[in-house]
């Protein structure tokens, strides 16, 4: 049996970054490799050295718009557009260029949305581009039912809930810290700590409920 081709679009995501963006659109690419055939594509200046079919990339946005050669945003265009002849299914993590839309044409188009966008952004060209690009999609992966109910209210199109994983090389019961001596909370028998943001989304809300609902427990 053939494996599925799919070209994985990271163009805003730096690659290599000490940030989640990164991080989350590398694992996807690394673990779906292992079962399909992906080619990545990834924000950066340099030759990205790695084992995995991920090409470097350079496509105008507010951040280098005044500041890349208009020639790269050229070259990457005309790569793009070769390394993805033969692929199945295009898979985008959403960001604002809509660049991506140029290599769609008649490929089935999954747009992964990881924050509601449209609701905190009140630029009418952030919202036109948000807008066309969910128009265009066959549909939406996002990571928590929160997320869909609120991205339902802007779409019909499919939305599917993909919950985010955890790397258990890193993140595992018997990993040494001295986080409980660092904060003095010895005495503590479950310690449940949260980073991120809290946004609605986040389910930061929650964690202050279960915080109630089990005093017995410490939430850092």
């Amino acid at each position: 049996m053939n494996k599925l081709r799919v070209a994985y679009f990271a163009f805003s995501e730096q690659y290599g970054a000490k940030h989640a963006g990164f991080t989350h659109s590398f694992n996807i690419v690394s673990s779906l490799s292992k079962i399909l055939k992906i080619k990545a594509f990834f924000y950066s200046e340099n030759k990205i050295e790695t084992n995995l079919d991920i090409t470097s990339v350079v496509f105008p946005s507010f951040k280098n718009l005044f500041i890349a050669s208009p020639l790269k945003y050229i070259k990457s265009y005309f790569l793009v557009k070769k390394k993805i002849k033969d692929v199945d299914l295009l898979h985008e993590r959403f960001h604002v260029n809509p660049i991506d839309l140029l290599f769609i044409k008649k490929k089935p188009y999954v747009l992964e949305v990881n924050d509601p966008a449209m609701i905190f952004h009140d630029s009418f060209l952030y919202r036109f581009l948000i807008n066309l690009k969910i128009k265009r999609c066959n549909c939406i992966i996002t990571q928590t039912k929160t997320l869909k109910e609120i991205l339902s209210k802007y779409t019909n199109k499919p939305i599917y809930v993909v919950a985010n994983g955890v790397d258990t090389l890193i993140f595992r019961p018997n990993i040494k810290s001295d986080i409980r001596k660092k904060y003095g909370i010895n005495n503590y028998g479950v310690l449940v700590v949260y980073v991120g943001a809290f946004m609605k989304w986040h389910g930061g809300l929650d964690v202050v409920k279960l915080a109630r609902t089990f005093p017995e427990v410490k939430f850092l």
